[in-house]
C-alpha cells in the first residue's frame, strides 16, 4: 500500500514538473496555438522564430532548430578563422500536426508544415546543406548552400526515417514512404517512395482510387530497350 502511494506521488510530481517545463518552452515561441504538446526530452533553438498552430502534438526527442548563424559558437574550431553567415529563419507549423517521435526540423530560411500533416518517427528536414566549395576546409566549416524553402502541403503523411532535402515542395495529401529521400518536388495527391523518392501512384479523382503513375514515354522506351537487351 505504501509503495503504491509513493509511486502515485512520484508520478504526479513528474507530471507537474513536465507541465511546468512544457509551459516554459512554449512561452518562447513566436506563436503558440491552443492545446500544443511537445514531449520531453526535446530541443527548441531560437523559439522566437518558430510558430505553431492549434492541437499540435510532437513526440519525444523532437528538434525544432531555427539557425540564425552558421557555424554557431559550439561548432567553431579554436584558433581557426571561418566564414560566418547570418540568417533570418522561420519554422511555421500549422494546425493538427502530429509526430510520433524524433521529428528534426532545421531552418536557415523557411520551413512550412501545413495543417493536418502526420509524421512517422525519425523524420529529418533541412532547408540548407553543407558547402562543397573546397577540399582544403572541412565541409562542416564551409558556408552553407542555400537556404532553399521547404513546404509540406496539408494532409500529407510522411513515413518513418524520411529525409526531406532543401528546396522541396510536397503537394497536399501526398504520402512519402518510409526510408525515402525526397530531393525533388512531389505533386499533390501522390505516393512517392525510394532514394531518391519517385512517384509510384497518384489519386484518380474520377475513379476515387489510387492509380499507378504513368511515366513519360521516354522512360517507357528506356525500360523496353533494357528488357530487349
Amino acid at each position: 500500500m505504501l509503495r503504491r502511494a509513493k509511486r502515485a506521488l512520484l508520478t504526479r510530481l513528474y507530471r507537474e514538473l513536465e507541465a511546468v517545463r512544457e509551459k516554459q518552452v512554449l512561452s518562447g515561441l513566436r506563436r503558440c496555438g491552443a492545446n500544443v504538446h511537445i514531449s520531453s526530452p526535446s530541443k527548441l533553438i531560437n523559439p522566437q522564430c518558430i510558430s505553431v498552430g492549434d492541437h499540435v502534438k510532437l513526440g519525444p526527442y523532437s528538434q525544432l532548430v531555427a539557425i540564425t548563424e552558421y557555424p554557431g559558437n559550439w561548432l567553431r574550431p579554436p584558433g581557426v578563422d571561418v566564414e560566418i553567415k547570418t540568417f533570418q529563419p522561420s519554422i511555421v507549423i500549422g494546425n493538427n500536426v502530429t509526430s510520433n517521435s524524433m521529428l528534426q526540423v532545421f531552418a536557415q530560411g523557411r520551413v512550412s508544415i501545413e495543417d493536418n500533416v502526420g509524421f512517422g518517427p525519425n523524420v529529418f528536414i533541412n532547408d540548407a546543406s553543407h558547402g562543397l566549395g573546397s577540399v582544403n576546409v572541412a565541409f562542416k566549416y564551409q558556408p552553407l548552400s542555400g537556404p532553399y524553402p521547404i513546404t509540406i502541403g496539408k494532409g500529407c503523411w510522411i513515413g518513418a526515417n524520411v529525409v526531406i532535402m532543401p528546396g522541396v515542395n510536397i503537394g497536399m495529401y501526398s504520402v512519402i514512404g518510409a526510408n525515402s529521400v525526397v530531393t525533388k518536388n512531389i505533386p499533390a495527391y501522390s505516393i512517392a517512395v525510394g532514394a531518391p523518392a519517385k512517384v509510384i501512384k497518384q489519386w484518380n479523382m474520377e475513379a476515387q482510387t489510387w492509380k499507378r503513375f504513368a511515366h513519360s514515354a521516354s522512360h517507357a522506351n528506356d525500360r523496353c530497350a533494357s528488357e530487349i537487351k
